[in-house]
Parts: C-alpha cells; structure tokens; sequence
C-alpha cells in the first residue's frame, strides 16, 4: 500500500508536469496557438494550449512555431522524472489506502478504526498522530484534498465511542466544506482533465451531502442540543437543491434527474411536528414522505394519527429507535468502456469549445464500482413492555449510492474522454516538435516524446474511488407508544437499554451497528441517561 505521502506527492507532480508544460511551451512564438492569450485570461492552460493546437489542427512548423532544440530537451527531461515518479506514487486508490480503516470498522474495532484514521489524518495534514488523537480531529484543516472525508469517517469514531459532540462538530465543519468544493457545473467539473478523477479536492457524493444531514439531526435527538429539526429541514433543502440542479444542461445530459428522493428527512420532520402538537404541518411532512416512499408503515401511521387520531394516549409517551445498520458501500477501481452518451457528451464539450469535431480514443477507462459489504441488513425487532415493533427501512444507502452511480457514470466516462483527448494533443504537439528536430542533434526526440506520452497517459489515470464508508447500509427506525415511567427496551442480538418515557413526549434510542455478527452500540437521549450502568455498551 502507498502512504498518504507518497499520493500526495503524486499530486504535487501533476501540477509540476502541467506548469512545465506551460513554461515550455510559452516561449513559442507562433499567435496560432493562443496560449498566452488563454493563459492570461485565467484559463487552465494546458487544456486551453490542447484546444488551440490539436482540435484546431495547427502544425508545428518552423515559420508558426520556433522551439529551441536545447528547451525541448530539457521538456523532456524535466517532465518525464516527475512522471516516473507519480508512476509510482500514484498506484495506490483512495480505497487502498482506507483498507485498513475499512476492516477494522467493519468489525466493530473501533479501538483499531480509530488508530487507523488518525494516522491517515495526521499525514494528510501534516500533523503527528498523538496531536491528532488528543485532539479528536478538531485541530485538522477540512479544506483541502481528502482531508474532509477523513474527517467524516473520524466523526463515525467518534459517535462508536460515545462522543456525540465532536463527532457533531466534526460533521458540522464537513458539511460546510462539501458545500465550498461543490461544482459550479460541468465545466467546473471536468477541470480535472489534465491529470485524473482525483485531482480536485472532495466534494463529496450527493448520497452523502443528505445523509451528513440526517446523521447531524439524529445525533442531535441524542444529544438534546435543540437543532435537529433545523437538521431534518436541511435534509429536504439540500436534496431538492441537487435535484433541481442544472448540471450537465447544456450537454443535454442531467444526471441527478435520475435520482430519486429519500423519505428520511421528511419523516424526522414529521415525528418532530407531531410531538410538539403540530398536526397540519406534520400531515404535510408525512404526505411528502409517502409520495417519496409510498409503502412506509411508518410514514401511513404518522398520516392516520395527525388526520383521525392523536399522539399518544393520555399517560403514555413514545420511543423512537433509530438503527445504523451494516456496512455502507465502498468504491473500488476496476475498467469500463465508453459509452455511446459518453462519447456524445464528451464531443459536445470539445465542440463547443473548439469548433470542430474530435476523435477520441476508446481504451477502456479507469472507473469507481460500488462494492456492497451488507446488503438489506435484517430489521430490529423492538420490545419494551408490552409493544412490540420491527425497524423499517428509511434511508437505503446502497440503493442509493448505486443509482446516483450509475446515473453519473456517461459525465464520469466522458471527463475521462476529455482528459485524454487533452493529453493527447499534449503529446502531439511535443511529437512534432521533436520531428522537426530530426537529422540535427534532435535524432530520436520524437521517439522520447512518444515515450513520455505513453507514461503520461497511462501512469496517470485513476478512478475517483473517495466515498464515505463507514456510514451504514440502512437507517432504519421503529416507533412504540408505551406508558409513562422507566422502560427496559429489549433491541435483539444482546443488546438493551433503560430509557424514561414522560407523557406526552418523545424519547429516542439510536443503535450503530457496523458488525452484523456483534451487538451494536446503544445510545439514550439525555433524559435517559441516568437509568443506564456506565459498565453497559449504552452511552
């Protein structure tokens, strides 16, 4: 496995190899290829020399284009180290890296999760391992490359161990972040083409841009710090904002049209109106959640009660159980083909950039897979007195992330389209210049530059396989209408909890549980707390 070191220094070189390029080819003197005009304009100026050469068919020719036979040398020189070594500090995906991390979470370790990610942490951020384990992660910078993720999957550590707050804060900090590094649009998008699907920092996966919400309002109803409504409110916000997303318009291509809307948020809302007595607005939020998902039990008996019945019957309160269950997905590398409305959507941005039509090549491309660890966990059957309810489905997260997969995979194909057609006019731009050389002391420069196309085409490409992983498969939820007074809630598998029922009021139960095999880790809200043995797995 490469360290995070050596990535890192991977992506140091790319943006070396990019600016060399420039340097090297900003001493030509030809006003055909634009380059200084496209490089002052704020352009990215490898991809505007690409387009301004190759897609425009310009020649190198000694009365266009004066190369000094000394500079191209030292082009070729100073750009193919850079590249020999990325071909080694590159190999290693963002899911290799997390192996170790991956496994240990899986088995319920957290002990060893934890160890593994602040060590990922502390060499992403340039930090020592005991600075960031004493403190929590707070003292890591989310902005820029991974560090986000990794922060994210260190808040999952957090909440295992108990610790609602800076898991919270932690959260809070990457949601904030995934929203900074989200694309504009395509274009934003696709500036990834000179080097490969990793070179931007993370935005994030839409799943996860709703689910960071909906574990930042569940851990609040843990918590009691009074934002979870707030919480479950932004889960609708930022689902519809994705949704209605112009993104790939102008391409005729709209990915996240595709995408289906998730129940979870609406009914988070729909419990929260219902308790503080709320009818009409919780009728709006449960109706919003069975045109999303018309087959939720939940989502019929929140309806049936704020239209014909009531809350609660006088004396008794509710439970609710929140259940994380399983193993959420992970990306791993593997090799597609470009797909017909690949190939369209990746001509239709070189045309409408170059006015022409562009060749592509189809070597099979590097591409993130879903990798399903648990799928459809089994639900929770919950007992406390006399109730008895099984957990149901909310948020399947696999589906999910399968099918904004696939509906992103043409635009995941089609960058990879258009970095490759960029690096090939690179290379041929520098091929040329090389042929122009020969029978003086250029002999076999040209040979040299194919070379170094080869291992700049190939050394460099990589699937974006970054993804959330310790999130569960499911989020799964039950609700039981029991008496007021303390109640022993028997959740399965060896796991219980005491929690305190008041009349007329809600109290919640969350159940992590990465280990299908192994009794999860239960939590009470603050009210309960105090029934609970600090010797039990309850927080």
């Amino acid at each position: 496995m490469v360290m995070p070191p050596l990535r890192s220094f991977g992506r140091f070189i790319m943006v070396v190899a990019s600016r060399l390029c420039r340097d090297v080819f900003d001493q030509t003197q030809s006003r055909n290829w634009a380059f200084n005009r496209h490089a002052r304009a704020g352009g990215h100026p490898v991809f505007s020399l690409a387009l301004d050469s190759r897609f425009r068919g310009n020649d190198v020719t000694p009365g266009r284009v004066t190369l000094q036979e000394k500079t191209v040398r030292h082009f070729v020189f100073r750009l193919a180290m850079p590249l020999l070594a990325l071909s080694i500090a590159g190999c290693a995906t963002h899911a290799d890296r997390l192996t170790g991390f991956r496994a240990a979470w899986g088995n319920a370790d957290f002990k060893a999760a934890d160890a593994e990610i602040n060590h990922l942490l502390a060499d992403e951020a340039d930090l020592s391992v005991e600075d960031v384990a004493r403190e929590r992660a707070l003292n890591v910078p989310a902005g820029e490359d991974d560090a986000v993720l990794l922060l994210m999957e260190k808040a999952m550590v957090l909440l295992a161990e108990g610790d609602t707050g800076a898991a919270t804060s932690l959260l809070r900090r990457a949601r904030d972040t995934l929203d900074d590094n989200e694309f504009a649009g395509v274009d934003d998008f696709m500036q990834a083409a000179i080097s490969d699907d990793t070179a931007y920092d993370y935005p994030g996966q839409d799943y996860e841009r709703i689910t960071i919400r909906v574990l930042l309002a569940l851990m609040d109803l843990i918590s009691g710090e009074g934002d979870a409504y707030a919480y479950a409110l932004q889960v609708g916000e930022e689902q519809e904002q994705i949704l209605a997303s112009d993104f790939g318009d102008k391409q005729g291509y709209k990915p996240r049209e595709h995408y289906r809307r998730v129940a979870v948020g609406a009914y988070l809302q729909g419990i929260m109106l219902e308790s503080t007595l709320a009818p009409d607005e919780a009728r709006f939020a449960y109706e919003r959640m069975l045109s999303y998902q018309p087959d939720s039990l939940l989502g019929k008996a929140g309806l049936e009660r704020v239209t014909n019945g009531r809350y609660a019957n006088p004396g008794n309160g509710v439970l609710h159980v929140f259940y994380l269950a399983g193993r959420g997905p992970h990306f791993e590398q593997t090799y597609d083909h470009a797909t017909s409305d690949a190939v369209r959507i990746a001509g239709l941005i070189a045309t409408i950039a170059t006015d022409s039509i562009v060749p592509f090549a189809q070597a099979d491309i590097p591409v993130p897979a879903l990798s399903i660890a648990d799928d459809r966990p089994m639900p929770l059957t919950v007992r406390a007195g006399e109730g008895i309810a099984d957990t149901e489905t909310l948020l399947d997260v696999n589906q999910v992330a399968l099918e904004q997969l696939s509906a992103m995979m043409p635009m995941i194909l089609a960058r990879a389209l258009v970095r490759r057609a960029v690096k090939s006019s690179i290379i041929t731009g520098a091929s040329k210049a090389g042929a122009h050389l020969e029978g003086r002391d250029g002999k076999g420069l040209s040979e040299a530059l194919g070379a170094l196309g080869n291992l700049l085409w190939t050394a460099t490409e990589q699937a974006d396989t970054r993804n959330w992983c310790s999130l569960p498969a499911e989020i799964q939820a039950a609700r039981l209408e029991l008496p007021a007074g303390e109640q022993r809630v028997d959740l399965g598998a060896g796991m219980e909890a005491s929690v305190r029922i008041r009349p007329g009021r809600d109290s919640y139960v969350l159940v992590l549980r990465p280990d299908l095999h192994k009794p999860g880790v239960v939590f009470v809200d603050r009210a309960s707390r105090a029934l609970n043995q600090p010797n039990n797995a309850e927080r």
